[in-house]
């Protein structure tokens, strides 16, 4: 059989069906057609109050109801005409052939719940949780709590099943209240991160916008937590101490120490009109103004930070961090500095560069006044922190007492430590152990750490004796992260001292990394201190790390306030270029250390010899 004859014969079949096919088409649009027609009588006859002729054409209508989206628009009508009975039965009769159907379900739902029918209305809802309709089940949930008054029980809020209940809730009516039930369940879960990508684009108010920058900083995502507060700031009544001491913090965690200062100054400017308004006892305002003495004691504004300190231990007389900072400044004052042979030959020939001249010029605060302060705290709040400033200061004043009576004074307090508080007890030994290192006493340092390790691991297990200083140091090295930081960093001071440089390391490495919670690689924890930080960068740069050593050094001259020890870090790495052969980075760097500090004489030396 030819083409041709193949053609001709299927030919026909193919122009049957296709008339056919354009027959059925036609006759849907102009049953479409029909269909728009009749709803728009019965819409005409809705807006004239003929209900009666609404309802009856409505009921023709339903008798060749063929699909969904027909039932939907019948119901919709017998809802507005108040006939709930048909609109309840024209949905039951639709869900029997389309179970599946969201927006019957939703309609049903809803239906029920204005008939106040709960359980009938949970049944139909359940498929529209997590969906664009999801908003109606959550009210579904909801009501059935309160009418079992589980709204009462805590636990009931808790419960996993609600996290899609809050978050559909969100998404149907836009109240910032149910977006944050979510992030406060995955927060109290530990699921920082999470509660982080709910962050919304805009905020209702100031509180909205609080809680989500707390949210933020919780999480580790400090630049948006600043830009929330922002926002807040430019868009709501704020509480701008609140605000500033959160923004703050968050600059700090993210080593820009310029800009949290910046954020301080919006207090700063004008403290007195802020200040009348707090409570003593507030920590906020002092942690402002006590950072912003810090900033300034670092960068050789001398007289500003006095201003700061004594503006706050009078008006704030119990904030530990103030008193601290007051009585260490009342003793450096009053004592003075040890100069070296240099500036010493520039006094006695009667020279004095600026530097010297600010310094000779700074106000000094009477020794007296910070013993009493911190007497008069004392009494009103037993702070171990103050009791080791107060102990401090009577070792430095009291010239009768040798370094071995101060000595015997620490063995005696830490024999006698049982009633002491677990804060102090590690306090005491820390400054124990620093004072002993100070004097050359490190094997008696090092039986003070072991000790104390020795207590605090009978205590943590039901007064477990370990024997034997190595079996203490692997109980301390298992459960590093049950210690306190500034215990942790002297045991990586122990580590490196006596050889154990594994031990060293991963010490180091805990205090740097991830002793602030964050697990992200080389993300340096807020709460070490810069010297461990420098510490962990020369053991790297010891064990050929030197792009980690590098990267170190320069996070750790970005999170240091203090003009003097950046000009510092910055001839640090000024020195591994030097080794390392590259002069251009080399002079870069020391030139900038000595932009820091001028009279950085170590700095200096080396630019002349790259040069």
């Amino acid at each position: 059989m030819n083409k041709e004859k193949i053609f001709t014969k299927t030919f026909p079949i193919f122009l049957f069906s296709f008339i056919l096919f354009c027959f059925s088409a036609c006759s849907l649009k102009a049953e479409q057609k029909s269909l728009t027609s009749q709803f728009e009588t019965i819409d005409s006859l809705i807006m004239q109050n003929q209900f009666a002729d609404a309802v009856k054409d409505l009921k023709k209508i339903e008798k060749s109801a063929y699909d969904s989206w027909v039932c939907i628009g019948i119901y919709k009508r017998y809802f507005q005409l108040g006939e709930l009975e048909l609109g309840e039965k024209i949905l039951k009769k639709s869900l029997k052939k389309n179970s599946k159907n969201l927006e019957l379900n939703a309609l049903m739902t809803k239906l029920l719940l204005s008939k106040n029918r709960i359980e009938e209305a949970l049944e139909f809802g359940e498929i529209l949780k997590g969906t664009d309709y999801g908003s109606i089940f959550s009210e579904c949930v909801l009501r059935e709590a309160a009418l079992n008054k589980l709204i009462y029980d805590e636990s009931f809020y808790k419960s996993e099943e609600l996290y899609q209940i809050y978050l559909d809730a969100y998404k149907g009516s836009k109240n910032p209240i149910w977006l944050r039930n979510c992030a406060v369940f995955n927060i109290t879960k530990g699921l920082y991160e999470n509660a982080f990508t709910l962050l919304p684009s805009s905020f209702k108010n100031y509180k909205d916008a609080l809680f989500w920058a707390l949210v933020c900083y919780d999480s580790k995502h400090y630049y948006e937590c600043v830009d929330v507060l922002d926002y807040a700031i430019n868009n709501f009544d704020v509480d701008l101490v609140q605000s500033v001491a959160l923004q703050s913090d968050a600059y700090i965690a993210i080593s820009d120490v310029e800009a949290a200062e910046q954020a301080r100054q919006a207090i700063i400017v004008d403290v007195d009109s802020y200040a009348k308004n707090i409570n003593a006892d507030d920590v906020l305002m002092p942690n402002i103004l006590v950072n912003s003495a810090i900033w300034a004691k670092n960068n050789g504004f001398e007289n500003q930070c006095v201003d700061l300190l004594f503006y706050t231990v009078t008006n704030f007389p119990t904030y530990v961090p103030a008193l601290i900072l007051y009585s260490n400044y009342a003793y450096e004052s009053n004592v003075g500095r040890k100069e070296d042979s240099e500036m010493l030959n520039l006094r006695n020939a009667g020279i004095f560069s600026s530097e010297m001249e600010v310094y000779d010029s700074r106000r000094k605060i009477p020794i007296s006044d910070a013993q009493y302060r911190l007497k008069q705290a004392l009494i009103t709040t037993q702070n171990p922190y103050l009791s080791l400033a107060q102990l401090d200061l009577k070792y430095k004043l009291d010239k009768s007492l040798n370094q071995n009576d101060k000595l015997r004074d620490l063995w005696f307090m830490l024999e006698d430590n049982n009633e002491l508080s677990t804060e102090y007890k590690w306090l005491l030994v820390q400054y124990a152990v620093n004072l002993l290192l100070s004097n050359g006493k490190i094997d008696d340092a090092w039986n003070v750490f072991i000790n104390y390790v020795n207590l605090f691991a009978n205590e943590k297990s039901d007064k477990r004796i370990i024997y034997g200083k190595d079996n203490v140091w692997k109980y301390f090295i298992e459960n590093v992260h049950n210690f306190e930081l500034p215990i942790i960093e002297i045991a990586s001071y122990f580590a490196t001292t006596f050889g154990l440089r594994q031990d060293s390391l991963r010490l180091l490495e805990y205090c740097v990394y991830e002793s602030g919670g964050i697990l992200e690689s080389n993300v340096v924890s807020p709460y070490v201190s810069t010297k461990t930080v420098l510490n962990l960068a020369n053991v790297y740069y010891s064990i050929g790390k030197t792009d980690l050593s590098l990267d170190l050094f320069g996070k750790a001259a970005g999170r240091e306030s203090s003009s003097k020890v950046r000009s510092e870090i910055f001839y640090e790495i000024a020195c591994i270029y030097a080794e390392l052969g590259d002069k251009k980075n080399a002079l870069r760097s020391v030139d900038y250390a000595l932009s820091l500090f001028t009279e950085n004489a170590k700095a200096s030396l080396l630019k002349a010899k790259l040069q």
